[in-house]
């Protein structure tokens, strides 16, 4: 009888690693409901809203509170680090309610989470960004033949950590992350419609929340500079435009004011929310001066090893970090734009490694909401974390991000290094790593994909 020797399908490889990550999904979501149901809510609370019942909840503020700044052309004048876009978009909301809200003070502005109106206003917001995210995973995925685990992974996503405590603060970030998710997906789509509709989308993203602009590099990745030209021109249309109802664009140097005034009382120090090296490196004693270095440093070492690493979903992941290690803006909800790379690593065609293992574990380490089983003895924990000069008690989450965030940043430098030098002994030019993927040599796949795999047509870079 012939021995059947035919390679194993890339389906099988690459379902396993959606299993494993569900299932895991799967555990810590009904741990956390369980402790949630024994706690009263408090773990709950902790755990993804970092609050207690002992302070003042600040929920939905980063919604409600610029949505009481931008009620008129002074939003500047008050402080505001929003873009011009983002001014506009809550100017346009605050006139959907009552003028008695958005007139309070500063000491009043929690009278807005009382208001129907406003919360009404905020739902609405959350359902556009939320189902659009939905359709989008759906677009993506479509290539999918499991269409049923491709269904079911898509709802994890939705319930992700960094994405509910988003939900949480109602920040803008979660749009931004959307918009650039959008790009990310479809940049590289062969129809020139959609091709462009993504730049559009991607330049809408970066200007309301400008972080999101690393990820312009993907075009200089490809050499496709005539993308890069229009997606700037976009960019500058969408920041520029709203700029000339606040003062007919005087209030921008206002606006970059608030934002170096922002950026000097938030640069260094530890933070409890933040993942960047700075705060690591503060935490381990080191100072000032070497926090901001660290910083900077760093960031410019993700940026280099995304020309450097092999695959798409690496590239995504680096520039991801760019924005998380970016002290002012390094909180736990912009750890929603690892929900990116990770969504193109986990349904890539592409052979899984061994090493992805440990990406798996990495990127789920920073997604799922990790249970705090520690909340069962919440006075003792009270008591520890107390004599530790740290409150409210962290959650695993706060415990974790941060070094797992660097670890994967670690690796992925590592992996890039790794195959400069692989590729440079075989012959190819260092100057050819700055010149698009589709330019070095890839070996071709053995077999098209099988017909069971929830795989997207990503190419040869996933």
């Amino acid at each position: 009888m012939k021995k059947n020797t035919a390679p194993k399908k890339k389906t099988e490889l690459s379902s396993v690693f959606i299993l494993v990550f569900l299932i895991l999904f799967g555990l810590c979501f009904i741990a956390m409901l369980a402790m949630s149901l024994k706690t009263r809510g408090e773990s709950f609370l902790q755990t993804l809203f970092f609050a207690d019942n002992s302070t003042n909840r600040d929920f939905f503020m980063d919604f409600f509170n610029p949505l009481r700044d931008a009620k008129d052309a002074d939003v500047f004048a008050r402080g505001s680090i929003n873009t011009p876009l983002a001014c506009l978009i809550f100017f346009l909301f605050s006139h959907m309610i009552p003028s008695s809200v958005t007139e309070t003070t500063f000491s009043q502005r929690y009278a807005m989470q009382a208001n129907q109106q406003a919360i009404v206003i905020y739902y609405v917001f959350l359902t556009i960004c939320l189902v659009s995210f939905a359709f989008m995973l759906r677009a993506y995925l479509k290539g999918a033949k499991n269409k049923a685990l491709a269904t079911v992974l898509s709802f994890a996503f939705l319930f992700i950590y960094p994405l509910f405590y988003c939900v949480e603060r109602g920040n803008m970030a979660l749009l931004a992350m959307i918009c650039t998710a959008f790009f990310v997906f479809f940049h590289d789509s062969e129809n020139d419609s959609v091709r462009n509709f993504s730049l559009l989308v991607f330049a809408f993203g970066a200007a309301l929340k400008l972080y999101p602009i690393v990820f312009i590099l993907l075009p200089v990745h490809k050499k496709r500079y005539k993308d890069l030209l229009k997606t700037a021109i976009y960019f500058l249309i969408f920041f520029l435009v709203p700029a000339v109802f606040y003062h007919f664009g005087a209030d921008l140097l206002v606006y970059f004011k608030n934002l170096v005034s922002y950026g000097e009382t938030h640069k260094v120090g530890f933070s409890l929310t933040s993942v960047s090296v700075s705060s690591l490196v503060t935490l381990l004693g080191g100072g000032k001066v070497v926090g901001e270095i660290a910083c900077v440093v760093t960031c410019i070492l993700a940026a280099a090893a995304s020309f450097l690493v092999p695959k798409d979903w690496q590239r995504y992941a680096l520039l991801a970090y760019c924005i998380v290690n970016i002290r002012i803006v390094s909180s736990i909800f912009v750890l929603v734009f690892f929900l990116i790379p990770f969504i193109v690593f986990i349904s890539a065609q592409t052979k899984k490694r061994m090493i992805d293992w440990l990406y798996l574990l990495l990127f789920s380490l920073i997604l799922l909401p990790l249970p705090c089983f520690w909340y069962f003895h919440p006075e003792k924990m009270q008591s520890l974390f107390v004599s530790l000069h740290v409150s409210p008690i962290l959650s695993m989450n706060q415990l974790i991000a941060m070094p797992a965030v660097q670890l994967l940043f670690l690796f992925l430098c590592l992996e890039g290094l790794i195959n400069f030098i692989n590729l440079v002994r075989d012959g190819a030019s260092p100057l050819s790593f700055f010149g698009g993927p589709e330019k070095r040599k890839r070996k071709a796949p053995s077999k098209p994909a099988g017909k069971n795999d929830l795989t997207v047509a990503d190419g040869e870079g996933a």
